[in-house]
């Protein structure tokens, strides 16, 4: 940091490397923008064009940009917009992102039975939380008819994974 106007920041949109080392958590990342303004806006511009160009893992930053009015405009529609697109396009993270945001209504009409959907996506990738979460809607009849058969096989898959938690939906956090 040389100059006026110079600065470092850290954005939890931007990918970065993490080095721990003797118990310590050590991270560098430089922020580089191309304008003055776009910096002291918080704007990433590199994720909307790489995101219109099919990035995958963009597209679902881009929405969790949106979603939270971190970066870009907080506009629900458009955040879910972008991370059905990465989730269509099979990135596990944007898959159960949709699912969480369709079970709550947010950018659509809440729907369990479409968040069932991309909930399963996740699960069938291997995504510990989005399998506890079909557990659950299996075990309760949520989104589906209660199948304890398939409650179980889920519960198992994610509680199976280490570190595996219950995810998701925020009414079902306590």
């Amino acid at each position: 940091l040389n100059e006026a106007g110079d600065v470092i920041v850290h954005d939890f949109t931007l990918n970065h490397g993490i080095e721990v080392h003797k118990g310590g958590r050590y991270s560098l990342v430089v922020w580089i923008s191309e304008t003055q303004a776009a910096c002291d806006g918080s704007r990433t511009p590199w994720h909307a064009n790489r995101a219109m160009q099919g990035d995958l893992v963009a597209q679902h930053i881009l929405g969790m940009m949106y979603g939270q009015g971190n970066g870009a405009p907080q506009d629900d529609a458009k955040a879910l917009d972008w991370t059905l697109r990465a989730a269509e396009g099979g990135l596990v993270n944007a898959q159960f992102s949709a699912g969480t945001m369709i079970f709550e209504g947010r950018g659509t009409e809440a729907n369990e039975t479409k968040a069932l959907y991309w909930y399963a996506q996740a699960a069938m990738a291997g995504d510990a939380s989005a399998q506890l979460i079909l557990s659950r809607m299996y075990a309760e009849g949520v989104g589906t008819p209660m199948d304890q058969v398939k409650a179980d096989y889920w519960y198992r898959l994610g509680s199976s994974q280490h570190g595996a938690v219950l995810m998701g939906p925020s009414r079902w956090a306590r």
